[in-house]
């Protein structure tokens, strides 16, 4: 008797044991995920990265010369599009770009305040980077970002200095739509 009962204490702890191995590999394999994640957005990636290997490559080559313009388009109230092919200034979106970072996730969307920049390449190829409210928005996924001051700054500019598209003035000043 005295062996079937040691025999059972011995199986209890085994099971315990099995157990508390389990929960702490669990909780070793959440951290480990939770790390990645964080080191990803914490690793200096650009915006870019997020949108996959095809945005990266162009982030890396990127040459303003070979960017036959760039669209803008800025939705508030009313949507107005922008299309720019001053290189300089296709540069200077660029660079404001590869400096701003993602925070973290976050769930707020809103669709009536977007900013669509899209860099039309050779051979009908594109790059287009999409932000709601300030997030960057990469398919069904949101992020918060920082250090986004010379963009916002850069769109505000394109904004109060170009005419967008189908818009034109008459001579008294007065903006019209066609």
């Amino acid at each position: 008797m005295k062996k079937y009962i040691i025999v059972l204490i011995a199986m209890a702890i085994l099971l315990l044991c099995l157990c508390i191995y389990g929960w702490i590999k669990q909780e070793s394999d959440k951290k480990q995920a939770t790390t990645l994640q964080k080191d990803r957005i914490d690793a200096g990636n650009t915006i870019f990265s997020y949108y996959g290997k095809e945005a990266e490559s162009f982030a890396e080559s990127f040459d303003e010369n070979v960017v036959y313009c760039l669209k803008y388009a800025r939705n508030r109230e009313t949507a107005m599009n922008y299309t720019i092919e001053d290189k300089k200034l296709i540069r200077e979106v660029f660079n404001a770009l590869t400096k701003v970072r993602v925070t973290g996730e976050t769930d707020q969307r809103t669709e009536d305040f977007q900013d669509i920049l899209t860099f039309e390449l050779p051979m009908g190829k594109s790059c287009t980077l999409v932000f709601e409210a300030g997030n960057l928005v990469v398919g069904d996924k949101v992020y918060k970002i920082s250090d986004a001051e010379d963009l916002w700054a850069l769109t505000t500019q394109i904004a109060l200095e170009n005419e967008p598209e189908g818009h034109h003035e008459n001579q008294h000043g007065d903006r019209h739509h066609e």
